[in-house]
């Protein structure tokens, strides 16, 4: 038997596994992103650029290559849109925050606290981190390391790893 992601393959049977986080995980609690308008118009536009694209390969010549051109920028922008939503799964006493190329596992007892990321804190965020849209929130956890996340439903997630969220001192 072997792994492959999220996936568990047996003999010649693959199949996606209850729980594509941790094969013996006994739950697993999985909140989406708060995906912003922003990053859905984007994605569209990728995706209408790769269109775009499709439609000009069969006229040949320069027109076609300005169609594979627009096609592989419109395809590969839209992978990078979608990397860039993240998604947050609970598990095993474990807050896992995950994009399609990167991971960070954080134990829900190293963190220490919760807060708002508001008005001109958003503009300052680290492209890097798993925050995605206006809602964000700031987890502290094992002294001075930080994660930012954007839960949809942020009471629930809240509730899940056990922690309130600090009152905004400004």
């Amino acid at each position: 038997m072997g792994r492959l992601g999220g996936l568990t393959q047996l003999g010649l049977v693959v199949r996606t596994s209850a729980n594509a986080i941790h094969p013996y995980a006994s739950q697993a609690v999985s909140f989406r992103s708060a995906i912003d308008k922003l990053a859905v118009k984007l994605l569209l536009l990728n995706v209408g650029f790769a269109l775009l694209g499709l439609s000009f390969l069969p006229f040949g010549g320069i027109k076609a290559v300005v169609g594979a051109l627009l096609l592989a920028a419109g395809f590969a922008q839209a992978i990078r849109t979608i990397d860039l939503l993240p998604r947050y799964v609970i598990v095993d006493e474990t807050l896992v925050t995950h994009r399609a190329t990167k991971e960070r596992r954080i134990r829900l007892a190293s963190i220490v606290s919760v807060r708002r990321r508001r008005g001109r804190e958003i503009l300052d965020l680290p492209s890097d981190d798993f925050a995605s849209g206006t809602n964000i929130l700031d987890i502290r956890y094992n002294g001075e390391s930080n994660v930012l996340v954007s839960p949809r439903d942020e009471d629930g997630f809240l509730a899940a790893i056990g922690q309130p969220l600090l009152a905004d001192t400004a």
